[in-house]
């Protein structure tokens, strides 16, 4: 089983990068790496990104982490529908995994007093 999806520029100036599960992403300033990207926002999985540059492809481990991250009770995201997805975590240990994928619904809803939550980049660049 693939774990990990695969990121391409599409030029050595290109604002969008291709996945390798079928979508495009702008990111209007730096790689995926130096904006913190640690997972597809669209199929979930670790991400690696490909620069491109005149002599070569080059991969881009992507980091692990990324912030910041905002308390799901007192600063509940405002932006994004009931559909947007954020990558949730409890220190608390009140999920079942380290950092799930979740809706905005079901993050406020289920978010105990010490869950945090952080937003993804949308297609088109903008925060979720």
């Amino acid at each position: 089983m693939n774990t990990k999806c695969n990121w391409s520029q599409g030029g050595e100036d290109s604002d969008v990068w291709q996945t390798q599960c079928g979508h495009y992403m702008a990111i209007i300033e730096g790689t995926p790496a130096e904006n913190e990207f640690a997972h597809c926002c669209f199929c979930g999985k670790s991400l690696v990104g490909h620069i491109h540059s005149r002599q070569t492809t080059r991969t881009a481990p992507m980091p692990a982490k990324r912030s910041p991250w905002f308390n799901a009770r007192t600063q509940p995201p405002v932006n994004g529908d009931r559909h947007a997805l954020y990558e949730r975590r409890c220190p608390l240990g009140n999920i079942a995994q380290e950092v799930e994928l979740v809706g905005k619904t079901r993050l406020i809803d289920s978010a105990c007093d010490r869950c945090q939550w952080r937003g993804l980049l949308r297609e088109d660049g903008g925060k979720a």
